[in-house]
């Protein structure tokens, strides 16, 4: 069978993982003034996708453990599973194989892999020294999704896309009807290994026109690195990979999602989301789009 004579991954040590936190912790807090100058301003500018790109903030053993213990897939892999766990746990994976499908296609999400690695990082991204760095990070006091607690796991393979789209969030209530109802929320994605080609795969980061809502400036195009962290405000974002990934190496990431703490608001489910077609023209004439 597979694996056998492997001996099965152990959960390090807890002396272990805080160590890694305390490690990581330091790299976070000195990120901040940089981030709040450049990427990220304090407080939220209207229409301004807020977004911070952190490189090498796992250390790097756990880094390495982690993308050993969550291989990329390939096509016979993803066929497999998605066809098995449709049948057998139809709520631990959700496939987008339908061709047809403008939005989504060639891309998985798992449910929380059971990987030591997986779980020493979540456990330091849900602790409170991360929500202490949100908070920083942000101004607000933010809390792990309830909705969806574990987090997930997502890969693509070529040709896989996934078409811009802005996240819906809940909505607070208020008591002054012209304030923002809307609750703040951030998504972190941390990638686990690098692709061959490090011109694909990108996630597009759009400014939003104040007057249609639709996407009128790209703000940032982010690779896919191993332990890269990219969170980002989903208010007033746009995102998504909307040119299809080329090559044979599979894109994957974990996710996880943050609320505002305290909020009274009415939960929406996070699937929900508002699509929009990519414009042809992405930046002001002379001026090209940063990458990442």
């Amino acid at each position: 069978p597979p694996g056998a004579g492997r001996p099965e991954p152990v959960d390090p040590p807890e002396p272990q993982v805080t160590a890694w936190a305390a490690e990581m912790r330091r790299g976070l807090w000195a990120s901040l003034p940089e981030l709040h100058a450049t990427t990220f301003p304090q407080p939220r500018v209207q229409g301004r996708p807020r977004f911070a790109v952190l490189d090498g903030m796992l250390p790097k053993e756990l880094a390495d453990r982690l993308a050993a213990e969550l291989p990329a897939v390939d096509l016979c892999d993803m066929l497999e599973k998605c066809s098995l766990e449709r049948r057998d746990a139809p709520h631990s994976f959700d496939c987008g194989l339908n061709p047809d499908n403008p939005r989504d296609f060639m891309r998985i999400s798992h449910a929380f892999p059971a990987s030591p690695s997986a779980h020493a990082v979540r456990k330091i991204l849900q602790s409170e020294m991360f929500m202490e760095f949100l908070h920083g990070l942000t101004g607000v006091r933010m809390r792990p999704s309830q909705e969806h607690p574990f987090g997930s796991h997502k890969q693509a393979l070529s040709p896989g896309h996934l078409a811009l789209h802005q996240d819906a969030s809940m909505f607070a209530k208020r008591s002054n009807p012209n304030q923002d109802r809307r609750v703040p929320r951030v998504n972190v994605l941390l990638y686990i290994g690098d692709l061959k080609d490090n011109t694909t795969g990108h996630l597009e980061i759009w400014g939003a026109d104040p007057e249609t809502g639709q996407p009128n400036e790209l703000v940032v195009s982010v690779a896919p690195r191993k332990n890269r962290l990219l969170l980002f405000d989903t208010i007033d974002n746009i995102h998504g990979m909307p040119w299809p990934l080329r090559g044979d190496d599979s894109r994957r990431h974990l996710q996880w999602y943050f609320h505002a703490v305290g909020e009274p608001g009415t939960p929406g489910p996070l699937a929900e989301t508002v699509h929009f077609d990519r414009p042809r023209a992405g930046w002001p004439a002379g001026r090209r789009p940063p990458l990442r």
